[in-house]
């Protein structure tokens, strides 16, 4: 889209670059999301993940913004398609919230009681 939407045509060596670009930080980008999807010991993700995110957003404002010049997006979006996006971020957001907020706090919890246990419990008493 980007590429139409820029008047790139299809024999510029332009694209060819854009695409073993993507191809490179596609594949790192996908073994840091995977890593950190699967493996517990795995805190953060990684840069590239983060790097390709944003070149994919910045990609969509640049077809947004250029696109309506170039005659598209010139009707207005139907509302199914509105309600099905509506319905995605809601849903993402509910778990961003759930996965960051919700989770952690109960992990934060455990630990303490645990530790609360570990500091106060006598030392003549048994540990269950």
């Amino acid at each position: 889209m980007v590429r139409y939407v820029l008047y790139i045509p299809p024999s510029n060596p332009l694209n060819i670059y854009r695409l073993v670009l993507w191809w490179f930080v596609g594949m790192i980008a996908t073994r840091e999301l995977y890593e950190y999807s699967t493996n517990k010991a795995v805190k953060r993700l990684g840069h590239h993940a983060w790097l390709a995110w944003m070149v994919m957003f910045t990609e969509g404002l640049v077809c947004c913004k250029f696109g309506r010049a170039a005659g598209e997006f010139q009707q207005p979006f139907p509302t199914r398609v509105k309600m099905g996006w509506g319905l995605f971020f809601a849903g993402y957001a509910l778990w961003l919230f759930q996965h960051f907020v919700i989770v952690p706090r109960h992990i934060t919890l455990q630990s303490a009681a645990l530790d609360f246990r570990r500091r106060f419990a006598s030392p003549n008493r048994k540990q269950r």
